[in-house]
């Protein structure tokens, strides 16, 4: 599941960036998603391993992933 999801964010971010920052904005979220996996290893650690951090990252994640897609910005009248 975690190859499609990737896929799925990857695409989204691409989608969402402003034009000529897509490269730029899947590197952002490529590093963001490291960062994530680095932290909570390191804090898994001290906890024993419980299901509780993740648990919880999942939870605070949720409403982020929710989100409704922001609306896109009407053309300039000229």
């Amino acid at each position: 599941m975690f190859v499609p999801l990737l896929t799925v964010a990857s695409l989204t971010v691409t989608v969402l960036a402003p034009p000529g920052t897509s490269t730029e904005a899947v590197g952002w979220m490529s590093s963001a998603i490291r960062l994530g996996v680095a932290g909570g290893t390191a804090l898994a650690g001290p906890l024993g391993g419980h299901f509780t951090l993740p648990l919880l990252a999942a939870a605070l994640c949720a409403p982020l992933l929710c989100a409704p897609a922001p609306a896109e910005a009407a053309p300039a009248a000229a």
